[in-house]
């Protein structure tokens, strides 16, 4: 997929602010705020990872074009985390819901048979 360049984004219906390794940073103009979006580059066009509120003003333009995801975890100055897909810091993604969804639905209640 092609990397998309500044400016209007169509697919995405945002203002691309930067595009660096990993990362795509955009400004999502919403009814009552704006958002600045991170999208990972394999996940462009068709989502995006996390994104954060900001008042109308240029406030997000602003916080996206001095954030470096790189090295920084979220941009300053949000009022509002709207979504974050990529967890939390230090902390490995857990599937152990899967055993308990799975032991509820075929009636095995007995912590004792789970590692």
């Amino acid at each position: 997929m092609k990397m998309p360049e500044k400016g209007w984004d169509e697919k995405t219906q945002s203002v691309v602010v930067k595009v660096t390794e990993h990362w795509i940073v955009s400004v999502a103009p919403m009814i009552f705020n704006d958002r600045v979006l991170l999208t990972s580059r394999e996940e462009y066009p068709w989502t995006w990872t996390a994104g954060w509120c900001y008042d109308k003003g240029g406030a997000a333009g602003l916080a996206a074009a001095v954030w470096d995801p790189e090295t920084e975890r979220e941009p300053i100055g949000y009022k509002k985390v709207a979504a974050d897909a990529r967890g939390i810091r230090g902390v490995e993604p857990s599937m152990a819901w899967v055993d308990e969804v799975s032991d509820y639905l075929t009636g095995n209640n007995d912590p004792s048979d789970r590692e």
